[in-house]
């Protein structure tokens, strides 16, 4: 919803927009990205679902909590922040 709120900002303001190639790439690799994670989580959930009747105490620490400690890493190795 953000994305769409700066976009119209933008076009708005700017109709001479540049686009730069490598970025619709990026784009469609994080939306990729973004549904497969959606996908996975939701895999995980009937997975483990069939095994405890507590999946979401499983699944949504690991798939929500697990992002923050994965990106602070990888900003440090990646980024050297």
């Amino acid at each position: 919803m953000g994305f769409l709120l700066v976009l119209g900002h933008k076009l708005a303001r700017d109709r001479s927009w540049p686009k730069q190639g490598g970025l619709i790439g990026i784009s469609a690799a994080a939306a990729v990205k973004h549904w497969s994670g959606l996908t996975f989580t939701m895999v995980a959930l009937v997975v483990v679902g069939r095994i405890s009747s507590q999946a979401g105490l499983v699944v949504y620490p690991i798939t929500n909590g697990l992002v923050i400690p994965v990106a602070v890493v990888l900003g440090a190795l990646l980024l050297k922040q």
